[in-house]
């Protein structure tokens, strides 16, 4: 009773041994194509749930296949066999319905455009959205709308006394946060935004103004708090003009202004990364 199962490792070992001594050269060929289109099959359907419950039918048709085979069971051989036809038509039924489901989401499949995306989603590096990124991308919004702001970027001289006189925020650098919290109207516009170890501490905090003299009289408040701020403290502190829309930067008592979205970031990346910003 148990010979076959002893002989079914030899005689398969026989027979795929004598295959390969009669393949030719296109028979390599054809092999590899057939298992190109399996892979191609399995990367594009591996998350469909009934694609996976067929793999899954596929390897245990295969099991068994071989085991009957093996046997000698020639009738429910040949049944197996018209089994496997039958999957193969499933196989291509549930493959038509997935290109119809990418075509409807697409409304234009190109298979040029989805090989690329295809290959190349695991090589495509993704953006780094730093917050020195978003602190820019933020200032440029609100100079272009002309809304004034207040943005001071904490280095060593740690800031908890300005803090304190604000509100709690502990959320991350966002372009969209920072320009909600200067949005004209907002509770917490009219104060400064303090951001520390690149994440927003807190919003609407008192700055001290600056006594000097030698300011220009056409400054603001915000422009004479930031220098005020920048009189205490090793701060950087950013500010956007309500009536100009002019970006500014106050650091250790200086004022410069005109920045852009370029010169802004070189500027900060500068001051920030030159050791000197608190960790």
């Amino acid at each position: 009773l148990l010979s076959p199962f002893v002989l079914a490792p030899k005689t398969l070992a026989f027979q795929i041994t004598n295959v390969f001594q009669n393949m030719r050269f296109i028979d390599y060929v054809d092999i590899f194509v057939l298992a190109l289109l399996i892979g191609l099959f399995w990367f594009t359907f591996r998350k469909s749930k009934v694609a996976h419950q067929f793999s899954i039918l596929l390897l245990i048709w295969g099991a068994f296949t071989f085991l009957v085979e093996s046997i000698g069971l020639t009738v429910v051989s040949y049944i197996l066999r018209y089994i496997l036809r039958a999957g193969v038509i499933g196989a291509i039924f549930i493959t038509e319905m997935k290109l119809v489901e990418m075509i409807g989401k697409t409304g234009d499949f190109s298979l040029i455009q989805w090989a690329k995306s295809f290959f190349l989603k695991k090589n495509a590096a993704e953006p780094v959205n730093t917050p020195i990124d978003s602190i820019c991308q933020a200032a440029t919004d609100l100079a272009r709308s002309k809304t004034g702001g207040l943005i001071v970027i904490e280095r060593k001289n740690r800031l908890d006394d300005l803090i304190h006189t604000g509100v709690d925020v502990d959320a991350a650098v966002s372009p969209y946060l920072i320009r909600n919290i200067f949005y004209e109207g907002a509770p917490l516009h009219d104060g400064a935004l303090i951001i520390r170890n690149g994440r927003i501490s807190a919003a609407g905090c008192i700055l001290p103004i600056t006594h000097r003299v030698d300011v220009d009289p056409d400054l603001g408040t915000r422009h004479r708090a930031a220098i005020g701020m920048s009189e205490n403290s090793d701060a950087v502190i950013i500010v956007i003009s309500e009536e100009s829309g002019a970006i500014s930067i106050a650091c250790n008592t200086v004022l410069t202004r005109g920045y852009d979205y370029i010169s802004l970031k070189a500027e900060l990346s500068k001051l920030l990364e030159s050791g000197t910003q608190q960790n």
